[in-house]
């Protein structure tokens, strides 16, 4: 009788126990779903990234690259997808400004997915030529107001994060800087070097020949840490503006309704291969900070840059069709 018993009471455990293994997942190929072309950094890190997780998990990963609509194609096809796990968005910052950008936004991020982890931190430089006769921010700021025909700034994009933080460097030095977008970040250093602009927000992957072959000077890096490859070049928090210290970010997400068995799983095998040292040498090339972010916390983050970015649009009044 009671070897009858304890036999019922393990069977019972097993069958509550067996759908929340981790043992099932993954169970077939993953896929790593990047709203931007091939050959930048979010499909670069997402092919590092793969061949790291195919190793671990003994499974294909595949990266599927869906641009266009400011990422929100990709991000209603992952939104859609059958929450197993084995699609999986890897999106930037941008992903949380793109709703307060764009009025027709089908597909709301915060609600249609469910952050994973983060993987990597990013930040822009302030670039001037090297020229010009300033050499950190606040030699920039008297330089504008002493020669108010330099009030421009050149970003690659309109409602990127180069022009987000441009716009939060003019009000707090109430500069009224007037920003000039470009399709791109070459076509901006191409004016900038041609002297039709006297300054650029750009990526450290952009930045760093020209800073080596003495075309440009970084006046400041924004975020909340140094770039590991200028480690002489300060931050705008430490310079003393402290609004130019969000960070930006690469993550992981899912579609909403992902097991937190499977959530779990994702998140500890990001977090192992981004510390990878390879992975460390590789992304470094690109200026990326490989941090990974667990889960718990990468929401919080995810939660807080969107109401902090949220509020930097509307206070700009920046719309995009």
């Amino acid at each position: 009788m009671k070897t009858r018993l304890l036999h019922a009471l393990m069977a019972s455990f097993f069958i509550l126990w067996v759908p929340f293994a981790r043992a099932g997942f993954p169970d077939q190929e993953v896929r790593i779903v990047v709203p931007y072309p091939p050959g930048g950094a979010n499909d670069i890190l997402a092919r590092t990234l793969g061949q790291e997780l195919s190793e671990r998990w003994g499974v294909p990963v595949v990266v599927d690259n869906r641009s266009g609509a400011a990422g929100m194609i990709a991000t209603e096809y992952v939104a859609q997808a059958q929450p197993d796990g084995h699609t999986l968005l890897l999106p930037n910052i941008a992903l949380i400004q793109a709703p307060h950008l764009y009025q027709n936004v089908k597909v709301d991020p915060m609600e249609a997915l469910r952050p994973v982890a983060g993987i990597a931190t990013t930040s822009l430089l302030m670039v001037v030529r090297s020229d010009l006769d300033v050499h950190d921010a606040g030699e920039f700021v008297e330089h504008v107001r002493a020669h108010p025909d330099d009030a421009f700034y050149g970003t690659y994009g309109a409602g990127s994060s180069a022009h987000l933080y441009g716009h939060v460097f003019s009000e707090q030095n109430d500069l009224d800087l007037i920003h000039v977008a470009f399709r791109g970040e070459a076509p901006s250093v191409n004016e900038l070097l041609a002297g039709q602009i006297p300054m650029v927000f750009m990526s450290g992957k952009g930045a760093l020949p020209l800073i080596e072959d003495g075309q440009v000077r970084a006046l400041g890096v924004t975020g909340e840490k140094r770039l590991p490859q200028l480690p002489e070049v300060r931050t705008f928090q430490e310079q003393g503006f402290e609004r130019m210290n969000y960070q930006g970010w690469f993550g992981v997400f899912g579609p909403s309704g992902m097991p937190e068995p499977v959530v779990a799983e994702i998140s500890d095998a990001l977090m192992a291969a981004v510390a990878e040292p390879s992975v460390v040498e590789r992304m470094g090339k690109l200026s990326l900070i490989m941090e990974g972010t667990p889960h718990d916390q990468f929401v919080d983050r995810v939660e807080r840059d969107s109401q902090v970015w949220g509020g930097i649009i509307d206070d700009a009044g920046l719309t995009l069709d």
